[in-house]
């Protein structure tokens, strides 16, 4: 081989060495359905006995989720190791529970929901992140609440309403402020019909790109929607949030 050639070729090497190719964020290196598999599959893991016994000795007594998490990690991290290399994730157990999350910030999938609420619900005794702001009382409401008349959904706001109510006078501020969110989604269809969700719909892609805040606010809108809509619905509605949000600096749903 020519002189000049080989040192053509060590100069492009040793040059390859210091350019980095940035690696995929970690959603990015496997499906929605591969998503859904490993979150199965994490839960199964810590749901058996000696990981239950384990995660009870071991709850921290931290005042934020992110100081829980961290102090968490080492043993999810341990525990859930075989799961974790048998779907060939080398992340840490809570990057694995981000990349999942990461997907639902730009699709409607129930089961990855409700995987990642089973996960938070053993892990942390939490709500999973689209389950944060969510009315077990008026769920089923929420869900039949499009197909009544309009006499059984003024009943349904009635109810709604009187649930608040209950809660405001128990003292339960949070709760009462999540009842009263399903109010004001029942109150705004009565009284528009369906071009209250056009409207919810652009209100929500300006909340979502404004301060942390405004994005808090609406992902807590956002979350009660999941108990009114259809899944063809939700999913057109997260598509939409998701592609106004492309042009913003934030994510359509930071949870």
């Amino acid at each position: 081989m020519l002189p000049w050639l080989l040192l053509v070729l060590a100069v492009a090497a040793s040059r390859a060495e210091l350019i980095k190719i940035p690696a995929k964020p970690i959603y990015e290196q496997f499906s929605a359905r591969e998503a859904r598999a490993l979150m199965k599959a994490l839960k199964k893991a810590l749901l058996e006995k000696p990981a239950r016994a384990e995660l009870r000795e071991h709850k921290p007594k931290r005042e934020t989720q992110a100081e829980r998490k961290a102090a968490l990690g080492p043993l999810l991290d341990r525990l859930t190791l075989s799961v974790r290399r048998k779907h060939r994730m080398k992340a840490s157990f809570w990057s694995a529970v981000e990349a999942a999350e990461a997907f639902l910030r730009k699709e409607h999938d129930r089961d990855l929901e409700v995987a990642l609420h089973d996960i938070y619900q053993t892990v942390l005794g939490e709500p999973g992140p689209t389950f944060v702001g969510r009315v077990q009382e008026l769920s089923e409401l929420a869900a039949d609440f499009f197909g009544m008349d309009r006499d059984l959904q003024r009943d349904s706001l009635a109810t709604a309403a009187a649930l608040r109510k209950k809660l405001q006078k128990k003292g339960a501020a949070q709760r009462a402020a999540d009842a009263q969110r399903y109010e004001e989604i029942m109150q705004g269809f009565i009284e528009r019909g369906p071009t209250h969700f056009e409207t919810l719909g652009a209100k929500l892609s300006s909340l979502f790109a404004g301060s942390q805040e405004e994005v808090n606010k609406a992902t807590l809108v956002l979350n009660a929607l999941r108990d009114f809509l259809s899944d063809n619905e939700m999913a057109r509605l997260i598509a939409r949030l998701w592609d106004d949000a492309s042009h913003d600096r934030h994510s359509p749903v930071e949870l």
